[in-house]
């Protein structure tokens, strides 16, 4: 449902994307056991979880990364991807300062695959923590 509402917003296909928004809610809380009228009656009620409209990245990331819960590969993507929620290194300086965005090739993959290798980080960047992944390029 996330991803129907994020598709609404970008005009990928029509339908209302603040009601696909509140479905998605309701089923990642939902998992958890957590009713649907407190959900509505209070979650949703909260100016900080209501879908906005002008920030569709905002709405649907806070939520997908609470929803992904568990699924920290799965959650770390859509992180990248979205840019939301805001995270804060835990360790200022660590990365100087930064997130990391991917993860490094294996020494493995440079050693036993070198030509491929150094074509990959010659075509995407450095093969660094911080240096940003295809998709999150744009």
């Amino acid at each position: 449902m996330f991803d129907l509402s994020e598709a609404v917003s970008r005009g990928f296909t029509t339908g209302d994307a603040a009601a696909l928004y509140n479905q998605a809610v309701l089923a990642s809380l939902g998992q958890y056991g957590i009713t649907d009228a407190t959900v509505t009656g209070n979650y949703l009620a909260q100016a900080s979880v209501q879908y906005d409209a002008s920030n569709y990245k905002k709405s649907v990331g806070n939520q997908k990364w609470i929803a992904l819960f568990g699924q920290g590969l799965e959650a770390f993507a859509e992180w990248r991807r979205l840019d939301y929620p805001q995270l804060t290194p835990a360790v200022a300086g660590t990365l100087g300062g930064k997130m990391p965005e991917r993860f490094i090739y294996p020494g493995s993959e440079q050693t036993l695959n070198g030509a491929s290798y150094q074509k990959a980080v010659a075509d995407q960047g450095p093969d660094l923590l911080t240096t940003k992944l295809w998709f999150d390029k744009f």
